[in-house]
């Protein structure tokens, strides 16, 4: 294994964004025992309830926190995702319930993509206005399963979108597009950003280009693609899969254990109209 350096190492694991949060907590809190609350701040991180009410640079500033912030999203929010079609900005006070300053924009690149994935699947005659797309009404599950990739590869794909597409988001670089696809899992190594498996964007190139017919695709065609592939869904399951079992084993050999937001995993809060009233809320930071 190559030795890295210094700051390629903390680069490649995004530290000193915890050590930098770690350090301000403390110095914020002004404990009389840091240690203890530095073992705090860093058990929470371990079982992903650190992003919980946090503000929305500090939960998307890692690949871990924002596969941590859709873990708790998914628990505290099932429940209420079961009442039915919900529109744009439902869903957007949905995640903002968890992250109380989640911006519109990853909302519209996951609800623009679940939506397009519904009216390609259907026979629906639709108006591709703006006003029609902030209309329209989807299961708050169909949304979540796009912004899980869209938002886990935010960078990735922007990165694609600005190197490979014009101002209209047409690929004009489609021979450069399909090698430095090639080159993907270089760069997550590089960088410790997650790019998509490879199979699936190769998949995903192929059938918005209709095979190399139409090399000039939207970058929408791309994604929507993408988010279909079967590949793409068992990577992310896998790492659902990963940061839980890791929280249940830390839970389970620290039950006394709350991190660094005071709360159990089970225990997690946030508030809605119906905890309001009872006067609960959740932690903010």
């Amino acid at each position: 294994m190559e030795t890295l350096s210094s700051e390629a190492y903390l680069r490649k694991h995004h530290l000193s964004v915890y050590l930098n949060d770690a350090v301000n907590h403390l110095v914020s809190s002004q404990v009389d025992n840091p240690a203890d609350c530095l073992l705090d701040y860093l058990s929470g991180v371990l079982v992903g309830n650190h992003v919980l009410n946090r503000d929305f640079a500090y939960v998307s500033a890692t690949p871990y926190n924002r596969r941590a912030l859709l873990n708790v999203t998914k628990d505290v929010l099932q429940s209420m995702s079961e009442a039915g079609p919900m529109t744009m900005a439902d869903c957007h006070n949905m995640l903002r319930m968890v992250c109380p300053d989640f911006p519109l924009g990853p909302i519209k690149n996951a609800w623009n993509t679940a939506l397009a994935i519904h009216i390609d699947s259907s026979d629906t005659v639709w108006e591709p206005s703006q006003q029609a797309h902030q209309a329209a009404r989807l299961p708050f599950s169909a949304f979540f399963s796009c912004l899980e990739i869209t938002f886990s590869y935010e960078r990735y794909l922007m990165d694609l979108r600005k190197k490979f597409f014009d101002a209209s988001k047409r690929c004009i670089k489609f021979s450069e597009l399909k090698r430095e696809i090639c080159d993907a899992s270089k760069r997550e190594e590089v960088s410790g950003w997650p790019v998509p498996p490879i199979t699936s964007l190769e998949a995903a190139v192929l059938e918005a280009s209709s095979f190399g017919k139409q090399t000039g695709f939207e970058f929408r065609k791309l994604v929507v693609a993408l988010s279909c592939h079967k590949d793409l869904r068992n990577a992310l399951e896998e790492e659902e899969k990963k940061l839980r079992t890791r929280s249940n084993r830390h839970n389970h050999a620290n039950p006394s254990n709350k991190g660094h937001n005071g709360k159990n995993e089970e225990d997690r809060q946030v508030e809605t109209p119906r905890n309001r009233k009872k006067g609960t809320r959740g932690k903010t930071h």
